[in-house]
C-alpha cells in the first residue's frame, strides 16, 4: 500500500488508466481550482483470489512479483496523473493512494472523509462492462459523501444550470441542499425536475401530469416548499420547478441533457419506480446521462 498525506474534505478521483478515469480527473482538476480544494489520486488493486493464486504457482510463477509490478504500475500511473494536476492546477496541492483492496472498497473508505468522490462511466477491469456490478454504480450505494459519476458531454451546453430530479420526497433535501449549493457555487440557475412515474404512458416519455394523478398534488406541495426554505439561504439563485409524469429517468436525462449537471438522491430512495432491470433511476442515469451526475447520499 502506497499512500501520501491526504487531508479531509479533498476530491477525491478514482484512477485507473481509463478515458473515463481521466474526464472523470479533468471535471475534478476544475472543481479543486474553482473550490480551493486539494485533490487525492487514488487507485485499487484487487487482491489475487486463492485460485488464482494457485494457479499461479502450478505456473511457476510467484504471485507475490506479479502484485509488486501491479503495485509499481499503479504509482507510476498515478504519479503521471499527479503531474497533469500540477501543469493544469499548480496551486492544487494532491496525495495519492494505492491500495491492495477491491477498488469500491478503497473508494469507499475514502469517501468517509472526502468532500466529493468523482469517478468515470465505464473503467477496465473485469466488471467494467457490467452496469450493475460497476464501480461507479456500486459506489452510488455505498459512499459516505456525494459521488459525481462523469460521462462524455454528448450534446452542446447550451443553457447553463444544474438539475435535481426527484420523484419522491424521501432523500429530497440533501438532493436540493446540494443542487442549490452547486449552482450558488457555479452562479447559474436552478432546475427541479418533479416527475411521478407513470406506467400508462409510452416508455421513455413523459409529460404534463393528470389532474388526477393519485398523491401529486401532495408532492408538489412538499417540493414546492422545501424549494423555498432554500431559496431564502441562497436568494441569488433563480430556481424553477418542472412538473412532469411518466418516465422518470427519461424525464431527467431529457431537462438535464444540455445543462452542467444532475443531481438525484441515493438510489435507494428511488428504487422500483417502475425500472424493469435496472434496479434504481439512479443507475440508469449513471449509465445514460449526458452531463455529469451527482448522487447524494
Amino acid at each position: 500500500m502506497t499512500e501520501t498525506p491526504t487531508r479531509s474534505g479533498d476530491i477525491v478521483v478514482g484512477i485507473d488508466g481509463s478515458s473515463g478515469s481521466d474526464h472523470a480527473l479533468e471535471w475534478a482538476i476544475t472543481e479543486a481550482t474553482r473550490l480551493g480544494r486539494g485533490i487525492t489520486l487514488a487507485h485499487g488493486l484487487t487482491p489475487a483470489t486463492a485460485t488464482e493464486r494457485a494457479w499461479l504457482s502450478r505456473a511457476g510463477v510467484a504471485a507475490a512479483d506479479i502484485e509488486r509490478e501491479a503495485h509499481r504500475d499503479a504509482e507510476a500511473l498515478l504519479r503521471g496523473k499527479e503531474k497533469m494536476v500540477a501543469e493544469q492546477s499548480p496551486q492544487t496541492r494532491v496525495a495519492i493512494v494505492v491500495r491492495d483492496q477491491d477498488p469500491r472498497m478503497a473508494l469507499a473508505e475514502l469517501s468517509k472523509h472526502a468532500y466529493r468522490l468523482v469517478v468515470g462511466s465505464r473503467g477496465h477491469g473485469r466488471v467494467a462492462s457490467l452496469l450493475l456490478g460497476s464501480v461507479s454504480e456500486a459506489l452510488t450505494h455505498s459512499a459516505s459523501c456525494p459521488v459525481v459519476v462523469v460521462r462524455p458531454r454528448t450534446g452542446p451546453e447550451s443553457e447553463r444550470g444544474v438539475v435535481v430530479g426527484l420523484s419522491t420526497t424521501q432523500g429530497s433535501d440533501a438532493a436540493l441542499a446540494a443542487g442549490f449549493a452547486e449552482a450558488a457555487a457555479r452562479g447559474i440557475p436552478l432546475i427541479v425536475a418533479l416527475c411521478m412515474w407513470d406506467g400508462f404512458y409510452v416508455m421513455g416519455s413523459w409529460g404534463a401530469p393528470t389532474e388526477d394523478a393519485p398523491g401529486f398534488d401532495e408532492l408538489k406541495a412538499a417540493v414546492a416548499s422545501a424549494v423555498d426554505g432554500f431559496k431564502e439561504q441562497y436568494p441569488d439563485v433563480p430556481a424553477t420547478i418542472l412538473v412532469a409524469q411518466g418516465s422518470v429517468a427519461h424525464c431527467f436525462l431529457d431537462v438535464s441533457r444540455t445543462r452542467d449537471l444532475l443531481v438525484v438522491g441515493r438510489p435507494h430512495a428511488h428504487t422500483g419506480w417502475g425500472l424493469t432491470g435496472a434496479g434504481s433511476i439512479a443507475t440508469t442515469l449513471v449509465a445514460h446521462a449526458h452531463v455529469p451526475v451527482m448522487v447524494v447520499p
